[in-house]
């Protein structure tokens, strides 16, 4: 154990125990050198037979955050991971203490966390990643053989999940959907999706300066590749989004927009819900298939990579043919908004 000192190593990392306990090692990543020592302490009184097993488990479930979150940080994991797992464990702490023991989560705790979560107006394929984030701590922060035993206390509920992010809606539907946003920027958010065929995350990032109504285009940059192309602005979109807006032109997260949309899924009677804003680019993808483009069309529009001689007959008329497609299916939204039989 190079670098450890009484089975404790400090870098910049932060501090750093490891124990050899009953033929298994045990060990966590700390910010604090006194929960360091305080949970070494603990592996020794277990490794001397003055506490059972279950003893090792008294890491409490905001140590154990900490730990895994630095432990995400130290493998370098994408900024959004450590930002999703931050998202989860504030959200679990708001219903279980953070001074809770890992050992001591019980089923109440997990029903209570759950019932939480519903009452907020989250769905259950949400509700179950709280859940593995959760489980993540059990099996990351101490052995997978411990955090199981330690972890017997408590089991994922039986939750109906269905995938919703693949799910679409008739033109009508998403019309009844409509009113019952009650907020302008999810609305526009789901717009940018649905209206342009973006992704939930491009969506999040366009700029005010991105909007060029004089051309009628607006700039997409896109997630995946983070190159910036132009795709059309429809007359529906260009009105939603406000004039000379600074900086983000959707400034709520993709939480908040995700829970009004379930929200509003509900109150019309959508089953399942729409779970988050990105649904609106499958939406776009769906309808313009049923009103007759072609697949190397519609890939244009979502932004997707064609080879062959496909990109060459794109690549001059890019914007023209994006124009069309959404225009198109604007114009099958706007009949189904207004009543209009196509």
């Amino acid at each position: 154990m190079a670098g450890y000192v009484n089975g404790i190593k400090h870098d910049a990392n932060g501090f750093h125990v490891r124990k050899l306990v009953r033929g298994r090692i045990c060990k966590a990543t700390f910010s604090e050198e006194a929960d360091a020592i305080r949970y070494r302490s603990q592996l020794e009184r277990v490794k001397a037979g003055l506490a059972d097993e279950d003893g090792a488990y008294s890491i409490t479930l905001a140590q154990a955050m900490d730990a895994y979150g630095e432990r995400l940080e130290l493998l370098s994991r994408r900024k959004s991971t450590r930002g999703f797992y931050a998202t989860k464990y504030a959200a679990i702490l708001n219903v279980i203490p953070g001074e809770t023991p890992l050992g001591d989560i019980r089923q109440r705790d997990i029903d209570a966390l759950v019932r939480r979560r519903r009452a907020d107006g989250l769905g259950d394929g949400t509700i179950l990643q709280d859940l593995r984030a959760l489980q993540a701590l059990y099996h990351k922060i101490v052995s997978a053989e411990d955090g199981a035993k330690a972890r017997q206390a408590w089991t994922v509920p039986e939750i109906a999940y269905r995938p919703l992010s693949r799910w679409t809606y008739t033109p009508e539907e998403i019309a009844r959907l409509w009113p019952a946003i009650r907020s302008e920027q999810a609305r526009l958010a789901f717009a940018l999706c649905l209206l342009a065929g973006m992704r939930g995350g491009e969506a999040l990032a366009v700029q005010g300066s991105w909007v060029r109504r004089s051309d009628s285009e607006l700039w997409v940059e896109v997630h995946k590749t983070r190159t910036r192309n132009r795709t059309a602005l429809v007359k529906t979109l260009a009105d939603m989004v406000p004039v000379d807006v600074e900086g983000r032109v959707v400034k709520l997260s993709k939480s908040v927009i995700g829970r009004y949309l379930q929200r509003a899924s509900r109150e019309v009677g959508l089953d399942p819900p729409i779970g988050g804003h990105g649904s609106g680019r499958h939406h776009c993808a769906s309808w313009a298939a049923d009103l007759g483009f072609t697949r190397p069309e519609i890939a244009l529009v979502l932004g997707h990579v064609l080879g062959g001689a496909t990109a060459h007959y794109i690549h001059s008329q890019s914007v023209s043919i994006k124009r069309r497609v959404l225009e198109a299916v604007e114009a099958r939204f706007l009949q189904a908004l207004h009543g209009v039989k196509p």
